[in-house]
């Protein structure tokens, strides 16, 4: 199959007069006004975050259920807030926050059955906090330019 496929690859290139060594991608350079950039996060939206997630979901690897962080949250919210607008400026995500636990969840039908389970990741929520920060600053900056509708 490899060797067809390039021999079609090269048949297609030479009918249309391309040479298959030459390096074509050309960067499109963006002004710095349409480049998106996350933006640092306030102790006040994590908290809104933190506090607006279900109680009930299960914890991630690190076995820290929603409820616990809600409950400490007055003693680590500068901190996770702080981790979070680290990993925007240095644009790096904490490696914990990206081991999650896979597990199973049944299907309706046979459970003997593998293909019948579908897996899920649970993931840490600051990772999940982390995210939607990200995901609603990337919405807004989309929105505010007519590039996604409400």
């Amino acid at each position: 199959m490899g060797k067809s496929t390039i021999n079609r690859i090269a048949k297609l290139a030479k009918e249309s007069n391309y040479t298959l060594n030459q390096c074509s991608f050309i960067p499109r350079i963006y002004p710095l006004s349409e480049q998106f950039t996350l933006n640092a996060v306030k102790c006040e939206q994590v908290q809104k975050l933190i506090t607006s997630r279900a109680s009930g979901k299960a914890p991630g690897v690190d076995k820290i259920p929603v409820h616990v962080i809600k409950d400490c949250l007055p003693a680590i919210l500068p901190s996770l807030t702080s981790i979070i607008n680290a990993t925007f400026e240095f644009d790096t995500f904490p490696l914990a926050w990206k081991t999650a636990e896979a597990t199973l969840i049944p299907k309706v039908g046979d459970h003997d059955i593998p293909n019948i389970n579908r897996p899920i990741s649970l993931l840490p929520v600051p990772s999940k906090v982390c995210e939607r920060v990200a995901h609603d600053q990337f919405t807004s900056y989309l929105l505010s330019r007519g590039r996604l509708s409400s």
